[in-house]
């Protein structure tokens, strides 16, 4: 069954629904039954009923999600490639960044995206009106939290401790053939078990 998808960013807080969005809604519901029972019955032919419930559980527990604004430099990706200051830079940013998105209940990337703040840390004095210029800040971004980032942007975060594991942030020539003999193995391991290798374990 191949269902339609254009209705997955349609607008659903106005009323009344369309008839598309109506029929969307319910084929979402229509099929997830019987698709429970086949995979139920696949994962018990496999004896792996045990592996489903156990990661349900996990993903049950509401403290996986919540992220402390000193750790949110770990969802901004590529970080760990910026220089020593440009990396406390983004540390400081992101932690403003998850304080606002979880105040104004939104989406990290409907505050700032990941890309935009890790041009601020790398271009900090270039000022608003080059932001705007390269994309990485709108006008109406400027508007609502310009005072904030620029003062973000203005210390020089010397006190500030990067993470002891990200001391030295490239890999040196051992660890990267360490790691890539882990690699292998997760994903012979992950092949044997007919399973996505970042089940097992992520790079």
């Amino acid at each position: 069954v191949s269902l339609d998808k254009s209705q997955t960013r349609t607008n659903w807080v106005k009323r009344p629904l369309r008839e598309e969005q109506i029929t969307y809604a319910l084929n979402d519901v229509v099929y997830l039954n019987p698709m429970r029972e086949m995979l139920i019955q696949d994962l018990e032919e496999k004896g792996r009923r045990d592996w489903f419930e156990e990661d349900s559980r996990e993903l049950g527990n509401a403290g996986i999600y919540n992220v402390e604004p000193q750790d949110a430099w770990q969802k901004v990706k590529g970080a760990g490639t910026l220089s020593s200051q440009a990396f406390k830079r983004v540390m400081a940013l992101a932690g403003w960044r998850e304080t606002k998105a979880k105040h104004d209940n939104l989406p990290r990337s409907w505050v700032i995206k990941d890309g935009a703040l890790m041009y601020l840390a790398e271009n900090p004095n270039e000022g608003f009106a080059a932001f705007e210029q390269h994309g990485s800040l709108s006008t109406k971004q400027i508007r609502l939290w310009g005072d904030e980032l620029r003062e973000i942007l203005s210390k020089d975060y010397d006190d500030l401790q990067i993470p002891l594991f990200l001391g030295n942030r490239g890999l040196d020539v051992q660890q990267k053939k360490l790691v890539k003999a882990m690699g292998n193995c997760i994903k012979s391991v992950a092949t044997n078990l007919n399973v996505p290798p970042s089940l097992l374990a992520n790079r």
